[in-house]
């Protein structure tokens, strides 16, 4: 039987996702099999030890499959996640790599004392269902996941971000939502406002919530909006719009309390947009200020071969022969990006791009794939209404650097 489950229901893969149990039995036993479902696959068996033996007869073992879902769920095998859907399209698409649901199935094996082999119990404990997923958590923060999930209205947190609100946005500029799919929220709304708060449009638009254990991406950038084909209603987003918002619809067309809001503002050319994938599990988006540092290195490996003599010839020695060579060279291309001086919440939102898996910056051709480096926190307080303010300073690097053949 189980003595005790993971602490937290939906649970994330940085933490232990722990069970501990238990069989009473006069025989001896030596191991307790484990075999791990995943999305109802199974994805791992392995063998457990007891921890403790209670009255002689009690054994007790602990089972923690961190390891196992964090290998299986981590996205670092793919090269743009799932989360990020395509340019300029709307996107409504679930991730079956992101979270998941787990049950573990537990037998047990003692040892026979006439034949001294391994023999089963007879006894298998199968756990209830677990979702996991690959949020993470601060300490600081509130440990418990559920109030991403959208069954809990008691809730202001819908989707896996931790951007401010409202947030900014240009005009073409693309963007993506994560949220967790549940059959009750099945519809996004989506409106438009002018610059007095005037509504402008209004429509809805369904995505797919065939699974309810797993995250969903939706695009909410303008390009992604004015691409959407729409289930009541219709919005297009313009030189005309201000702001827009977006909301998850329950049943009954009952809005859920967390709405984004979008306000949009001009570029002036310099941006640089990066895309990441947030510490919640989700897609993000910041816009940074390119700057005029940039540093362009090169770099290679030399190496040394005898010449190529011909000591028959009238002239032995081959004056075009090369003795010393560079090989593996690679250019390495870094430019700087910052922040304008921002709020402290607002600072810690951003900080979460230094410890992103995936980072891209978005061109004209899709989205680039790239390195991003801490560089420097600047702070300044301002005097007048006593806030302390900070730029964030952060090198990007081109992921696919260019790298010569050996010649």
């Amino acid at each position: 039987m189980f003595l005790a489950f993971p602490q937290y229901n939906p649970t994330s893969v940085y933490r232990p996702v722990k069970w501990r149990t238990a069989v009473g039995t006069a025989l001896a036993v030596e191991i307790a099999q484990v075999t791990v479902s995943l999305d109802g696959t199974i994805v791992a068996n392995f063998n457990k030890s007891p921890i403790e033996v209670i009255g002689g007869f009690t054994y007790v073992f602990d089972v923690d499959i961190q390891a196992v879902v964090r290998d299986l769920l981590e996205p670092f095998s793919t090269s743009v996640p799932a989360v990020f859907g395509d340019d300029n399209l709307a996107y409504s698409g679930l991730l079956s790599g992101f979270s998941g649901e787990v049950i573990i199935r537990v037998s047990y094996l003692y040892r026979d004392v006439t034949t001294n082999q391994l023999t089963s119990l007879g006894i298998t404990d199968v756990s209830s269902p677990i979702d996991v997923n690959i949020t993470t958590r601060q300490h600081t923060e509130k440990q418990e996941l559920t109030e991403f999930e959208p069954l809990f209205l008691d809730t202001d947190k819908r989707f896996l971000t931790n951007a401010p609100k409202p947030k900014t946005i240009c005009l073409g500029q693309n963007e993506w939502l994560t949220f967790y799919a549940d059959a009750g929220a099945n519809e996004i709304r989506v409106r438009s406002y002018d610059s007095t708060g005037g509504l402008l449009q209004e429509g809805t638009f369904l995505v797919d919530v065939s699974a309810t254990n797993q995250f969903q991406s939706i695009g909410v950038g303008q390009p992604n909006i004015n691409a959407v084909t729409w289930n009541t209603g219709n919005v297009t987003i313009s030189n005309l719009t201000a702001y827009y918002t977006i909301e998850l619809i329950g049943l009954l067309a009952q809005p859920y309390l967390e709405v984004r809001q979008y306000n949009i503002v001009n570029c002036c050319g310099n941006e640089a947009r990066i895309h990441f994938l947030n510490r919640l599990g989700g897609a993000d988006a910041y816009n940074f200020k390119r700057t005029l540092n940039k540093d362009f290195a090169v770099s290679s490996e030399q190496g040394q071969k005898a010449l190529n003599w011909d000591v028959y010839a009238v002239e032995p020695n081959n004056v075009r022969d090369n003795g010393a060579f560079t090989y593996y060279t690679q250019q390495n291309t870094k430019y700087e990006i910052q922040t304008g001086y921002i709020q402290e919440d607002e600072a810690a939102y951003v900080t979460e791009i230094a410890t992103s898996t995936k980072t891209y910056l978005e061109t004209d051709n899709g989205l680039l794939p790239i390195v991003v480096s801490p560089k420097t926190y600047r702070t300044k307080t301002d005097d007048r209404n006593n806030i302390r303010l900070v730029q964030l300073v952060f090198d990007v690097q081109d992921s696919n650097d260019v790298i010569s053949q050996y010649v």
